[in-house]
């Protein structure tokens, strides 16, 4: 629904940002990496991501904001992760950087993710065996945040993530789309690669 919102900052604090855009005043969720990244005042961009959640009062909207598109990123998947929820989510991004949690995974340091206020033993387990897989097709790098991705990983990380999305298993998605790789051209659009991959499921 949102892409990314563009306004002058009225208040900051590591946990959140209200930024006013027009008329309108906007409240977002921040993790502690944005907040350091943000000026002490003027315009700034951030990148959304909006969550809907049932509760005992109604339906609760809240928009997490975020300085990149990378963290924006890194927010999105570690969401996915069965029984973790936005909240722990950012948490995670506000207690290490995506280069040194994507090593961890990928190394199966069990106590470096359990260490992270709000992940304990089980949960650490949990991210390791979901997403080992997906962060091996990222790259330590010069880019922001110290990590670059290689050509095509974007791709391949949001067809994962739109698979899950529509139900399926992590590991059932992974595997569908890295078998609808070899059956497309190597610059298919995402629609394509999705498709192909939904034929492998």
């Amino acid at each position: 629904m949102f892409e990314y919102l563009i306004g002058q900052i009225k208040e900051k604090t590591p946990t959140h940002l209200v930024l006013q855009v027009g008329g309108l005043a906007f409240k977002l969720l921040i993790p502690v990496s944005t907040y350091e990244k943000l000026p002490v005042a003027g315009e700034v961009k951030i990148y959304v991501s909006l969550d809907f959640q049932n509760s005992l009062q109604g339906i609760n909207v809240r928009l997490y904001g975020f300085i990149s598109t990378l963290e924006r990123q890194f927010f999105t998947l570690l969401s996915t992760v069965n029984r973790i929820g936005p909240t722990t989510a950012l948490k995670i991004i506000s207690g290490t950087s995506i280069a040194e949690f994507r090593q961890a995974v990928i190394s199966e340091n069990i106590e470096f993710i359990s260490r992270i206020k709000g992940v304990g033993e089980k949960t650490a387990q949990r991210i390791v065996l979901e997403l080992k897989e997906t962060f091996k097709t990222w790259v330590i790098g010069e880019g922001k945040d110290g990590l670059a991705q290689k050509r095509g990983v974007d791709l391949i990380t949001d067809a994962v993530l739109a698979l899950v999305s529509l139900g399926y298993p992590r590991a059932t998605a992974e595997k569908a789309v890295r078998s609808a790789l070899q059956k497309i051209r190597p610059d298919s659009p995402l629609e394509d690669l999705i498709k192909m991959s939904l034929q492998q499921t």
